[in-house]
């Protein structure tokens, strides 16, 4: 008789382990399996360690984790998550369902900040993705910004500036992020062409994600509009009502932003800083158009952060600071704080409106607070025109003068004329002289007045003479030097089109007065002494959004056929040359603390008098003599 031998106990564990090395993971969604699996990198965030969700992130999460909905969008401020959420979800997607997964983001450096600051890291440090990115070149493939994991699935992260890229690949699941800041292409739009890569997987996924920027040309607000368009509320402690919460809700007393408390709208109870983690733990999130199901989107502010430095007197603080530094800074905090599009009012100017603020200023009467000249130059075959802008220590710029100085610019003597105007020192109200700082000097011509801008300006960088070119599209105002190839010592400095006429002509269309009838900081002050064309030309161009391939842009056009706008670009030069690094490094308080010339003792013989400088029209007619 046969007679069976009972399993040793040994082998039993044995099997049990290998059959659970195939069980399918535990159904999870993507906040708690984050919660359970993900380990903060040490020294490269706020929170390092195990993975806590913000509890505004919870539901995005499980959004962008879960099958439906296809897309998922959040128009987002700073400090609230974003970019970790969509590594979780990589690392997620690698683990549990292995696929081709793309990642794109503004520019090159961008990809390679994602790949050496998040992605490798969240990758080592947390114990369930340990081993699964495969390290080394793998047949060519594996690359900085090209990865490949165990279980088949793959990472491309991919810049929007290379879209012919995004022709090659394909993927089931899209992650987007900062949106607002990629720019179309000559290959068109990168953002189109990538969705267009996810067409073959019925189950693709698309997350969207960005910080707006301008009305009416935000991508990302475009995108939510399409959405369900959710919004997170959070009870009030007294009357236990869920309410938005804006910024409008914040309260301080009058120069005390540090005491900043919010008040609830439904019942006008003051709320505390205190009272801010438990309401935002029982926050929820409501979709304004519940009958959009495919499509959820999510509207944020930093007012509902948990972040120390989001702390509501802090954003008071920051507000206060932003107020005082005019319309640029105020969209900064629109944009990063806020979360919110910046609006804006800038079609509404006249020449006739602006030369009706004009002040008895100039550079033979610089008032005493302005401590700083710029000079931006329009170069045109005929002529070189210059706007000289003063600057205080704090509010908005005057326009002191606009000199065109007359002659053919392939000529040495007019570029010698151009120096000399450059080299000119005014008597300041307080007894010293004030020089022109910086000066940024157009390179777009052509007939080899592009080479005359390197020459001039390749020789005198250290006076802060820079050859520039304007270049639209979402950038840095301000970029460091390019060497070209014209000459040894030629620089190439890029200035941010868009950006920086937006700026101007927010300034130029500022009321002179609030509704107190206080003077207004941000309003740019006029000189008396510009001629009657300049309001013409400053005032030329319009803003207008068009959509190129579908996408909204930017682009100032001139009001009527002809129009003449060397003005208002000779002025924007100025502008954007004070953005530069050399000289936003002088010291202006240093400068508005020098002390007035002491007065001749009585008997002493008189000072020589300082040299007469001429007008901006005299300078004009003596280098057309």
């Amino acid at each position: 008789m046969l007679t069976l031998r009972p399993v040793e106990p040994r082998l039993t564990d044995w099997r049990e382990r290998m059959f659970r090395r195939f069980e399918p993971p535990a159904s999870l969604k993507l906040a708690e399996w984050a919660e359970a699996n993900i380990v903060l990198p040490a020294g490269q965030n706020a929170r390092s360690g195990t993975f806590r969700n913000w509890p505004y992130m919870r539901e995005i999460l499980d959004a962008i984790g879960a099958p439906s909905p296809r897309y998922v969008t959040l128009m987002k401020p700073s400090r609230v998550g974003f970019t970790k959420a969509l590594m979780i979800a990589i690392g997620a997607t690698v683990m549990i369902d292995p696929c081709a997964i793309g990642l794109l983001v503004p520019v090159d450096d961008d990809a390679r900040d994602y790949a050496t600051d998040e992605i490798e890291p969240l990758f080592e440090s947390s114990p369930g993705l340990r081993g699964l990115m495969i390290s080394g070149r793998v047949e060519g493939r594996n690359t900085l910004t090209r990865k490949r994991f165990v279980g088949g699935a793959s990472l491309k992260i991919l810049s929007a500036r290379a879209p012919r890229n995004l022709r090659r690949h394909d993927f089931k699941a899209l992650y987007c992020d900062e949106i607002d800041a990629m720019e179309i292409t000559s290959e068109g739009d990168p953002l189109l062409i990538a969705e267009k890569r996810t067409l073959t997987h019925g189950d693709r996924k698309i997350v969207r994600g960005s910080t707006p920027t301008e009305e009416d040309v935000s991508l990302i607000e475009r995108a939510y509009n399409e959405s369900d368009m959710r919004i997170y509320e959070i009870p009030c402690p007294h009357c236990q009502e869920f309410f938005e919460l804006l910024w409008e809700m914040i309260q301080w007393p009058d120069g005390a932003p540090d005491q900043a408390t919010a008040f609830c709208p439904k019942c006008g109870c003051e709320i505390e800083e205190r009272l801010k983690p438990r309401m935002v733990e029982e926050g929820r999130w409501r979709p304004q158009r519940p009958e959009i199901v495919d499509h959820r989107g999510y509207r944020l502010n930093t007012l509902v952060s948990l972040l120390p430095n989001a702390a509501w007197p802090t954003l008071a603080e920051e507000y206060v600071k932003a107020k005082r530094g005019g319309p640029a800074e105020l969209q900064v905090f629109t944009n990063l704080t806020l979360g919110k599009t910046w609006k804006t009012s800038i079609n509404r100017l006249s020449a006739e409106v602006l030369a009706g603020r004009v002040e008895p200023i100039g550079l033979e009467r610089i008032p005493e607070e302005i401590v700083l000249l710029t000079a931006g130059a329009d170069v045109q075959d005929d002529r070189i025109e210059v706007c000289v802008v003063g600057w205080p220590v704090a509010g908005a710029p005057c326009v002191l003068a606009h000199v065109i100085i007359d002659g053919n610019t392939l000529e040495e003597q007019t570029w010698r004329d151009f120096d000399a105007f450059l080299m000119t020192r005014w008597r300041h109200p307080h007894g010293w002289e004030i020089k022109i700082d910086g000066t940024a000097i157009d390179s777009g011509g052509h007939e080899g007045r592009t080479q005359k801008v390197y020459d001039f300006a390749g020789v005198r960088l250290h006076r802060r003479i820079y050859a520039i070119r304007s270049v639209g599209g979402a950038r840095p105002i301000w970029t460091r030097a390019q060497r070209i190839k014209s000459g040894k010592t030629a620089r190439l400095f890029i200035l941010a089109h868009d950006q920086i006429k937006t700026a101007v002509m927010e300034l130029l269309s500022a009321e002179p007065f609030d509704v107190e009838g206080h003077p207004n900081p941000h309003a740019l002050r006029v000189s008396d002494e510009l001629p009657a064309q300049w309001f013409d030309q400053v005032t030329g161009e319009v803003r207008r959004v068009k959509y190129v391939r579908n996408r909204p842009v930017i682009e100032f056009a001139p009001k009527r056929r002809g129009q003449q706008v060397e003005a208002l670009d000779a002025l924007c030069y100025a502008w954007g040359v004070r953005q530069s690094p050399a000289v936003k490094a002088i010291d202006l308080r240093a400068r508005a603390a020098r002390q007035p010339a002491p007065p001749t003792p009585p008997g002493a013989p008189a000072p020589p008098p300082a040299p007469r400088r001429g007008s901006p029209a005299s300078w004009a007619q003596k280098f057309n003599e």
